[in-house]
């Protein structure tokens, strides 16, 4: 079973591109946990293994429980972490 946690340094390296990027600090800590948030609910391998349908599915059950401009926020923290990697 895939953990978040377990990559820390990737989490790390996340971090400090969207710090050069100019983000704000609590923009940085929003995408990242966002990010974790993802990969923990996923689950089911490294990051390299998550398809496009595995992040529709995601979104799609966050708009169940969350307002839309929550899901909208998630959706840009996980295009910058899989365009970062």
């Amino acid at each position: 079973m895939f953990r978040a946690d377990g990559y820390s340094e990737l989490f790390h390296g996340f971090q400090l591109a969207l710090e050069v990027s100019g983000l704000r600090p609590s923009t940085i800590k929003h995408y990242t946990t966002d990010a974790r948030k993802f990969l923990e609910h996923y689950s089911g391998g490294p990051p390299s293994e998550v398809t496009p349908m595995h992040i529709r599915q995601y979104l799609a059950l966050l708009k169940q429980r969350v307002s839309a401009k929550t899901v909208y926020e998630v959706q840009l923290a996980l295009r910058k972490f899989f365009r970062f990697l």
